[in-house]
């Protein structure tokens, strides 16, 4: 096992008072053996790197800073502009400052990127991937990873890293609207924005994306597949659809603030999906399940405060947002209509000035014990319109709303529920949060925001009743009794199996 020391300029060095010769960074990565580190000098480093080595398991190469209190910039020196050349999927010829290729067990961390467009890092083919520790500023992805027909990409960890896309908040403030990202007709073309923290196309999966910060962005998470090809769509012999790609994915832990777009958003289709405590601030729309079909998505213990809109209020379209994002009942087409089997959103919080679920249908969801506070009317902006819960909802019989407390006066009669779904619904109240003041920092995680939602007193006490959900590999997952509504730490409710032993020894391992 070597430590082979990389400089952005190869030459002589002296280190540790001896001069020694050090190679450049691609030099350093065609030596590396499994189990070798490649060690950065501090420097600016300008030469995009391919890695096509691999490691093995329990010694991966490992490609890091030789300072972490150092860390080295890998400066892509691109203009935005050249993140739309790639279109909305980067490939293989597209820029990335480290580019994987079949590669194996290697870890990046303790790097820093910027000016990478489209992509700081381009997966392909590769599996046992850990990126650590990193930060970025701008670019159109952080990590973008494909897979080939014979080999898959998976395996994929990503912890502790910080992306910022636009950190001159044009987007938030809205010097850049909406409609120029998506390059809708009429608009000057932003579209280097339409990407992601994590962006993949027709991935398998196992993926794990924790404790990481993602700010300033027009979308956080999205992966994308292919439904043209029928053998990544099928079902099983009762119906429930069986998904072959963007499945096990485990999303928790995180923090996502001023995101332009969508927070988490799988296409097409997703199985065995866990969004776990994470803290959102400012989020257009946090889960977007437009069109996708669905098997095993649970969201447990998450926070939402949404205080401001994005953009300049009335003067810009797509503001409104809102929590949850299916597809609109007009829309409802044999192609649209997907799929679903157990789609459950469990113990959440929410404190917003946008409506919960707004003008859609879905053909599954199981919604329970959600706490939910919605602003005043005319709060932030004297624009808004009346706050509701669930606006324009054409409700599915596969729909269902249990044991939500709302503050919305006369909720549930006067919230559009359905009959059934009013059970043990409570509202009313004044408040949900105990929301301290804060000053909103358009540059500080959460922007200023703790990530707490703490529960009022005036918050009715309305108890879970036992939850049983079976899934895909036949386990069950028990919520026991007794849980006050609104967020929890996952902890409390000693779930096991994956991705809840894992979230235990991570942070155990982070204590």
């Amino acid at each position: 096992m070597a430590r082979l020391l990389a400089a952005a300029k190869p030459g002589y060095y002296e280190i540790n008072k001896k001069t020694v010769w050090v190679d450049e960074l691609q030099t350093a990565l065609n030596r590396a053996q499994p189990g070798d580190q490649v060690l950065l000098w501090p420097g600016n480093y300008t030469d995009p790197v391919v890695l096509r080595s691999s490691g093995k398991p329990g010694l991966p190469i490992t490609v890091t800073a030789y300072d972490p209190g150092q860390p080295p910039l890998l400066d892509g020196q691109r203009k935005p502009e050249d993140g739309r050349l790639a279109g909305i999927d980067p490939r293989d010829g597209d820029f990335a400052f480290i580019k994987l290729f079949h590669a194996e067990h290697i870890v990046l961390e303790h790097l820093k990127f910027d000016r990478c467009w489209p992509s700081a890092i381009y997966f392909r083919a590769a599996q046992n991937i850990t990126v650590r520790k990193c930060e970025a500023e701008r670019g159109r992805f952080f990590v973008y990873a494909r897979q080939l027909a014979y080999r898959a990409c998976r395996d994929i960890l990503i912890e502790q890293c910080v992306w910022i896309q636009d950190p001159e908040y044009d987007m938030w403030d809205g010097r850049v609207d909406w409609g120029q990202v998506k390059a809708s007709p009429g608009y000057r073309d932003f579209s280097h924005f339409n990407g992601a923290f994590f962006g993949s196309y027709n991935i398998e999966g196992g993926l794990t994306i924790r404790d990481c910060d993602i700010r300033h962005a027009f979308n956080a998470i999205r992966m994308d597949m292919d439904d043209k090809d029928a053998s990544l769509l099928t079902s099983d012999d009762a119906g429930r659809p069986l998904v072959a790609r963007n499945r096990d994915v485990a999303i928790y832990r995180n923090q996502f603030s001023f995101i332009r777009d969508n927070a988490i958003e799988p296409e097409t289709g997703a199985q065995n999906w866990y969004i776990v405590n994470n803290a959102f601030y400012n989020v257009h729309a946090v889960y977007s399940t437009d069109q996708v079909s669905i098997r095993d998505m649970l969201i447990i213990g998450n926070r939402v405060l949404n205080n401001r809109r994005p953009g300049k209020p009335g003067q810009q379209n797509n503001q409104g947002g809102k929590i949850f994002k299916f597809f609109k009942p007009e829309q409802k087409t044999e192609k649209s209509a997907k799929e679903r089997h157990n789609l459950w959103s469990l113990f959440n919080s929410v404190q917003t000035r946008t409506a919960y679920v707004k003008r859609v249908t879905t053909r599954y969801w199981r919604d329970h014990y959600t706490l939910l506070g919605l602003f005043e009317k005319d709060y932030p902006e004297d624009l808004s319109s009346e706050r509701k819960a669930f606006d324009k909802v054409v409700w599915d019989d596969n729909m269902l709303v249990h044991g939500m407390a709302c503050t919305q006066e006369g909720f549930p009669v006067d919230s559009q529920l359905p009959e059934k779904n009013r059970e043990n619904c409570v509202g009313g109240f004044e408040k949900a949060f105990e929301i301290k003041p804060f000053k909103p920092v358009p540059y500080a995680p959460l922007g200023g925001w703790n990530g707490d939602l703490p529960r009022a007193e005036c918050v009715p006490k309305l108890l879970s009743d036992r939850i049983e959900i079976e899934r895909l590999d036949g386990d069950l997952l028990v919520f026991s009794e007794g849980f006050e509504v609104g967020a929890h730490d996952c902890a409390d409710f000693e779930l096991s199996g994956w991705p809840f032993d894992e979230m235990a020894a991570s942070a155990k391992a982070k204590e």
